[in-house]
């Protein structure tokens, strides 16, 4: 802020008046000038900001404009008009010398002094521009106008008042450039808006921010899910065909393009994801918070993955366990074998999990009819598909034989590809020297086949019995021998347990097999089972693992299922249940016209979804090894001992209770949707939900869900309504009957046919 004041023009009367200007940094001075005395003038002479300071000795102070008092407006004395001195003029004075003149222009800028009074305050780096730019301030005091100079005596010519601008800032301190601070400001500038550009980017990758970038568009496919559905869509089409001929082949034609030995289907896919899961986390390594259980089924899997332990080691531990196991004389070592004193029962029940699925007496757990949530003992035939299936395969795509030629073939088909390859590899036997002997276990492998046929149904018939009732009904079987051999140091049993029988009519068929069959011939085929089974924890010189071998075998093991579980916590159970309800609810909308005691199973159904509670536990998980020792340099001794301690664990359970989330066959680690008849459940594992199967609680549309886990389910769902209707009326009443007469006291039983539901059906 400043004052303006009247400062008197030297060499006439004329004024100079200091303007103030408001808030701007700057000010003017207005030179007013009269005419000359001499009628020769140079025009009228503009002081500079520097001469009114050399000539002042006025010390400039800047402050800040808010700050700076504002005084009064000061007028210094106006010297009178002066008269023309030029020709013509009647009346003039004399002009003034040079010392009144130089005492004038003091007077003024003494009053200019008083009246601007600016109290600035001057920065440091301002300061020391100055004292840079000293010399230039030298140059300019040269230049200035001084009374004794020459021009100073020319008489100024009249003309009208200007403004001449004083900044608070001087010219010369913007010579060079811009300052530091705009440098900075700038390069803070483009930092900032760099930053903003990545943390855009970030979350737009992170949270598909870029979806909302078409929401003017409808159903845009945008999430990763969709993408690869619609990816796999899009390869399954073929365009060389027109849709208005045939839309489906347009749209899935190429969906089957592999070659028969090569096709895959989702299940398939869903098996090698997970392999290598749980390859990955199996060669994680180890850190401070990695759970005892973990540990545990890393080393196991180091000890598998050591070629150069097994490759020392051989077949030698396997023959080693052989050797220690009931025996027959197809194993050269078995000398000892007497069939006369052999009991296959003892057999049986020693070999257990040993033998695997492939015992004539296959040992698991169910539910008790009356109480599904409590665990009964369940014995159920064998399962030869693993087995024979293959062989089976080749031989129908091969020779298609007729109904009677079928089981000849199969019994040389198994004979040729199946028992010479085991016995020659396993038991380094020549297949020649026991050639008989193998057409025997070949037989019997056939009649034991067509008896477990009615096994391979969704719902395999089951029949209730204690076990007194059980040896009772099926006195031909030592079923007391078999237990006492190895489940009793495990399960202590009663005659009075309930015990649950899948299809009863292979044991009875069974004991007709063992009748006409020699005991060589049986005791050769539980130690070739045995032997094919164990084979694949051994190291054989012709078979050469892999990571995927190991995975599958200590995939068995709840430690390495709770170490997945883990890994895929990002599955919403509720979600899932919430809609397969709905599901369920559709199916049975749309089968309204259907009784509904067909309806009924299905409204009963649940759904097991994902993995068992106790899975997450440590202490569950940890108890059944707590007391087992690893051999690292064994790993067919570990692995061997590890999975029948996890075994007895299993079936010493019995008698106890499941929890509402678990049932009695919850293979996590199978992606396969299983129906359990027993607890009237569907299991979903963990591992079946995952691409493609798409499911609630991802960013998968809808339709997405529905066409994959959607239709799974509802094909679940109309198998099991589908296979109720197939059992006829007729066959579903007189079953009970039929199960009466098993009961060794059958003739004390009373039925009331005139009462009885089969009445409806005749």
């Amino acid at each position: 802020m400043y004052h303006s004041t009247r400062v008197p023009s030297p060499n006439s009367s004329s004024s100079a008046i200091l303007q103030r200007r408001g808030p701007s940094p700057s000010f003017d001075v207005v030179v007013s000038t009269s005419p000359a005395p001499s009628s020769t003038s140079s025009g009228p002479r503009i002081l500079s900001p520097s001469d009114v300071l050399l000539h002042t000795g006025i010390s400039i102070t800047p402050i800040s404009p808010s700050s700076m008092p504002s005084p009064p407006l000061m007028l210094a004395p106006i010297a009178e008009q002066e008269s023309d001195l030029s020709e013509g003029s009647a009346v003039g004075e004399p002009c003034t010398s040079g010392s009144e003149r130089n005492r004038e222009v003091t007077e003024a800028t003494r009053v200019s002094e008083r009246s601007i009074d600016l109290h600035l305050q001057t920065s440091d780096e301002e300061v020391q521009q100055r004292q840079v730019t000293g010399q230039s301030i030298a140059n300019i005091r040269e230049d200035v106008v001084t009374p004794e100079s020459p021009e100073y005596s020319v008489p100024y010519a009249a003309e009208p008042s200007r403004h001449i601008i004083f900044p608070i800032t001087p010219f010369y301190n913007s010579k060079n450039g811009c300052n530091k601070c705009t440098i900075w400001l700038a390069l803070l500038f483009v930092v900032f808006l760099l930053l903003s550009i990545a943390l855009f980017l970030v979350w737009a990758i992170t949270s598909d921010g870029f979806r909302n970038l078409g929401v003017h568009i409808p159903n845009v496919c945008s999430s990763k899910q969709c993408i690869d559905t619609a990816f796999r869509f899009s390869t399954y089409m073929d365009p060389s065909i027109d849709p208005c001929t045939n839309f489906y082949r347009y749209s899935c034609n190429k969906f089957h393009t592999q070659a028969e030995d090569q096709r895959r289907n989702f299940i398939d896919q869903q098996k090698d994801a997970t392999l290598r899961q749980v390859h990955a986390l199996l060669s994680a390594p180890d850190d401070a918070t990695s759970a005892r259980s973990s540990k545990f089924a890393k080393l196991l899997f180091t000890s598998c993955m050591d070629a150069g332990q097994r490759a020392s080691r051989g077949p030698a531990p396997l023959m080693a366990l052989l050797r220690n196991l009931p025996c027959g004389p197809v194993l050269r070592e078995c000398t000892s074998f007497n069939p006369d004193f052999y009991n296959w029962e003892r057999h049986v029940g020693m070999l257990d999990w040993y033998s695997n699925g492939f015992n004539l007496i296959v040992y698991d757990t169910d539910v008790h009819p009356q109480d599904r949530s409590k665990m009964i003992l369940q014995i159920r035939p064998p399962q030869l598909e693993p087995l024979i299936g293959e062989t089976r395969r080749q031989l129908i795509a091969l020779a298609n034989p007729s109904e009677t030629e079928y089981e000849p073939l199969l019994q040389a088909s198994i004979r040729q590809n199946l028992l010479n390859e085991v016995v020659q590899q396993t038991f380094m036997r020549d297949p020649v020297e026991v050639h008989t002997q193998l057409d025997e276990v070949a037989q019997f492998i056939v009649d034991i086949d067509k008896a477990t046929v009615l096994t391979a149904r969704l719902t395999p018939n089951t029949t209730y019995m204690t076990i007194g009732e059980f040896t009772r009904a099926l006195p031909e079987i030592n079923f007391r021998e078999a237990l006492n051999a190895e489940l009793t140091n495990i399960y202590k049993w009663t005659e009075d347990d309930m015990m649950a029988i899948q299809d009863f009519d292979y044991f009875a068929e069974l004991s007709l097999i063992i009748a006409r069959t020699p005991r060589r011939a049986v005791a050769n085929y539980l130690m070739i089972v045995t032997g094919f089974h164990l084979q694949q924890y051994s190291n054989q010189p012709s078979i050469q693992f892999s990571w995927r071998d190991c995975v599958a075998q200590l995939s068995e093991l709840q430690p390495v299922e709770k170490m997945y579980i883990l890994s895929r916590q990002n599955i919403s159970t509720e979600k899932i249940n919430s809609f397969l309800q709905n599901v369920k609810k559709d199916f049975i909308t749309t089968h309204r016209s259907y009784p509904l005691q067909y309806l009924g199973r299905i409204n009963q159904m649940s759904f097991y979804i994902g993995y068992p509670r106790r899975l997450l536990s440590e202490e569950m998980v940890w108890r059944p090894f707590s007391k087992v020792n690893i051999d690292e340099t064994n790993y067919f001794t570990s692995a061997i001992t590890v999975l029948k301690q996890q075994r007895n664990y299993m079936l010493s359970q019995i008698g106890t209770y499941l929890d509402n989330d678990d049932t009695t066959s919850y293979n996590v680690l199978v992606p396969t949707i299983i129906y359990n008849p027993h607890v009237e459940g569907i299991v979903l594992p963990i591992s079946f939900l995952q691409s493609p199967i798409a499911q609630p609680g991802e960013t998968a549309p809808m339709y997405a869900i529905y066409s994959t886990l959607g239709i799974t389910v509802f094909q679940m769902l109309s198998k099991i309504f589908w296979l109720q209707l197939d059992e006829t009326p007729q066959k579903l009443c007189l079953d009970s009957i039929y199960r009466n007469f098993l009961n060794p006291s059958y003739r004390n039983i009373q039925i009331d046919v005139r009462n009885s539901e089969c009445l409806i059906f005749y």
